[in-house]
């Protein structure tokens, strides 16, 4: 967050922290809404998914995509 320069990063950067936070954000309403939902309808959700897979449980990522219908 030190390197935002505006609020579209400011506001980018507090959403992946917010998922990367939560235990469990396909169950929780807020973090899908507002952190996750916009993240994929910028293109970050694709493009991070393969990172995702290498940093967290395969677990986590299974029970994120069946959250959201396996997108």
């Amino acid at each position: 967050m030190i390197e935002a320069t505006g609020i579209p990063e400011l506001q980018r950067a507090c959403r992946i922290l917010a998922v990367l936070i939560c235990p469990a954000p396909e169950k929780h309403k807020a973090v899908r809404d507002g952190a996750l939902l916009p993240l994929a309808k910028e293109g970050l959700l694709a493009t991070s998914k393969e990172r995702l897979e290498r940093v967290f449980p395969a677990d986590w990522v299974r029970r994120l995509q069946e959250g959201f219908g396996g997108v």
